[in-house]
């Protein structure tokens, strides 16, 4: 038969779990951060064309 001791976490799993989840809390961080910063490209970008395609038919008018 198991005893309640069987299924306790000794503080060393506890804090590796900790850490593991710590870990993915920054790793979502950077991500979201990659992924703002990609998105302001993408806008930049398309400013860029937009501009370079107003200028290419001022110019061919």
């Amino acid at each position: 038969m198991m005893s309640f001791k069987d299924f306790k976490t000794d503080s060393y799993s506890l804090d590796e779990v900790i850490q593991k989840s710590d870990f993915d809390e920054q790793l979502e961080q950077d991500f979201n951060t990659i992924d703002g910063n990609f998105c302001r490209l993408e806008i930049n970008c398309q400013c860029l064309i937009n501009a370079r395609r107003f200028l290419n038919n001022i110019s061919s008018e």
